[in-house]
């Protein structure tokens, strides 16, 4: 969702289900949430709306959060753990279960 709408990671994240249009593609961020504190539309492409259309299909009925926290009621608060898991160790040969021809060269490899 970042990359395709250029929203911050904490916007993302905090987005409930309901700030979204899908008829218009049009989503509705809280003043609350955006640093400018002032409510914005951000008009979705074809592919931010159809990732948040099918986010939106596979999560239970009442849940509030497009990206719900393991804690009940919340929010997701970070992305840390899931990049760990998907980034790639020195000389490597397999980035999120898919295996390559060659191993990652070290500077892929480096975690800040």
């Amino acid at each position: 969702m970042q990359i395709l709408t250029g929203a911050r990671l904490g916007e993302v994240l905090q987005a409930g289900r309901d700030a979204f249009d899908l008829e218009r593609g049009v989503w509705i961020k809280p003043s609350h949430q955006t640093k400018q504190r002032r409510t914005e539309h951000v008009p979705l492409s074809v592919q931010a709306l159809d990732l948040v259309s099918s986010i939106d299909r596979s999560l239970p009925a009442g849940e509030v959060w497009l990206f719900p926290g393991n804690k009940p009621g919340q929010p997701l608060r970070d992305i840390k753990r899931f990049w760990r898991r998907f980034w790639p160790k020195p000389g490597s040969r397999t980035i999120g279960g898919m295996t390559t021809d060659t191993p990652m060269p070290p500077i892929w490899s480096q975690r800040a």
